[in-house]
């Protein structure tokens, strides 16, 4: 079987046990990925994992030629995040006084619920779940106050890709980045199960604002679902992201898990990362989870959809995926098909970020002629 692509690689193996393991096998560790490491060349992928190993080595009173460089990373991702959460604060107490509830999810959750610092995990935007009667609300709200859609997203057309996409990505003067979700998952639109997984949520702070953040088994959930699939930047700490979930949350609810990936119909998704964490970084899965995971029946959709996420795309597993991901959001089969037909013109449109039905044949060939492009005429 063909190893899945989100996986780390041998050396990312190495930088991962030095950042979660503890005592001689995080130092050994360490001084195997130091001799051949170069941060000059190191993937982004690992570049993100560097924050963490900082804080780890510095708590295992490991020093090292790398340390003031790790220690300058930790501090910029530090600074940075502070900025980027301070920010986030201010939108979540926006929405509150507009009787508005929001969840912190992905990046933002993990800093305040897992890792016990916001300067151990770098991120590149906020994301929040509003439900999904708010969404357009939130949406006007916060365009109304400096925010823009990136890219850009008229308001002609607005609901439209509103109904289409799970999130919208909105960005501030200062180029900060705000994801705002009316679901959790772009392949799982049930809003009952959003429901639930809302009202399991906890209480927070952020800056001093009161929120929410996913419960634990949610959060790692969501975690491994978001890692399990190909990445241009190796989407590698998810393993960093899913230990420290487990480890912060005593109690942790397995089955809550299982039943996630059963509603959801991310059973093999959901089963590859567990048993990676399991075998690889010693979280204790239990066997019976495992079992319940294999155990689940699995679609053709899911099946597939599982397996061009798995791996990098090629040309007709992009044409694959496009498909695959109307399928997911498409009416459902008591629809008659030419209402379901109908509707993928539009999923397109929106897909593309375009104004118009008229820009889609141009810029699908536009499109195709780039990767065409990528793939064959990469220069030497």
């Amino acid at each position: 079987m063909t190893r899945p692509a989100f996986l780390p690689t041998p050396r990312q193996e190495l930088l991962l046990q030095a950042t979660l393991f503890s005592g001689d096998d995080a130092r050994s560790a360490f001084e195997e990925w130091a001799r051949v490491a170069d941060l000059e060349s190191l993937d982004a992928g690992s570049v993100r994992l560097l924050p963490a190993l900082y804080l780890n080595l510095k708590a295992l009173g490991v020093t090292h030629a790398l340390t003031p460089r790790l220690l300058s990373v930790y501090r910029s991702t530090w600074y940075r995040n502070q900025l980027l959460l301070s920010r986030t604060a201010a939108v979540i107490r926006l929405l509150a006084e507009h009787d508005m509830e929001s969840v912190l999810l992905k990046g933002a959750a993990l800093a305040a619920a897992a890792y016990g610092d916001p300067g151990a995990r770098p991120m590149g935007d906020a994301d929040l779940l509003v439900r999904r009667k708010d969404l357009r609300g939130a949406v006007d709200l916060l365009l109304a106050t400096g925010w823009n859609p990136r890219p850009f997203v008229s308001a002609r057309v607005l609901d439209s890709f509103l109904r289409t996409k799970h999130a919208i990505t909105l960005v501030d003067d200062a180029g900060r980045e705000l994801d705002l979700h009316g679901y959790v998952f772009y392949r799982s639109r049930v809003e009952t199960l959003d429901d639930a997984l809302r009202e399991r949520s906890r209480p927070t702070t952020l800056d001093g604002v009161s929120t929410r953040v996913l419960a634990p088994e949610d959060l790692l959930f969501h975690v491994i679902v978001h890692g399990a699939e190909w990445s241009g930047v190796s989407p590698v700490r998810w393993v960093a992201d899913a230990t420290c979930v487990h480890r912060s949350a005593p109690g942790f609810d397995w089955n809550l898990v299982v039943e996630s990936a059963r509603t959801r119909r991310f059973a093999l998704a959901s089963l590859a990362g567990l048993e990676y964490l399991a075998d690889a970084f010693r979280v204790p899965v239990p066997p019976e989870a495992l079992s319940a995971l294999r155990a689940l029946p699995v679609s053709p959709l899911e099946a597939e959809d599982h397996a061009l996420r798995s791996r990098p795309p090629s040309l007709r597993g992009m044409a694959r995926r496009v498909l695959v991901d109307y399928a997911f959001i498409a009416p459902r089969e008591s629809t008659p098909f030419a209402a379901r037909a109908a509707g993928f013109p539009r999923f397109l449109r929106d897909r593309w970020f375009l104004e118009s039905f008229g820009q889609m044949p141009g810029y699908a060939v536009r499109s195709l002629g780039r990767r065409v492009r990528g793939r064959f005429f990469r220069p030497s």
